[in-house]
């Protein structure tokens, strides 16, 4: 991780492992317990996450 952000992280990846990172962080990112994915019936917003890539933040947006 280079930076966290608010509610975001910045992370830097190797070329071609993008795909396979951000699906990993966005499990992460949304489970309890270290990986078990997390019933999150209980809120009252739906939890998102999404990932983005590219060259610098706007790009990534």
């Amino acid at each position: 991780m280079i930076l966290p952000v608010h509610d975001e992280w910045v992370l830097e990846v190797e070329d071609g492992a993008q795909q396979e990172v951000g699906e990993r962080i966005s499990q992460l990112m949304m489970a309890a317990d270290g990986g078990e994915l997390r019933d999150t019936s209980w809120l009252s917003v739906p939890l998102e996450v999404a990932c983005g890539h590219g060259e610098n933040w706007d790009e990534a947006h």
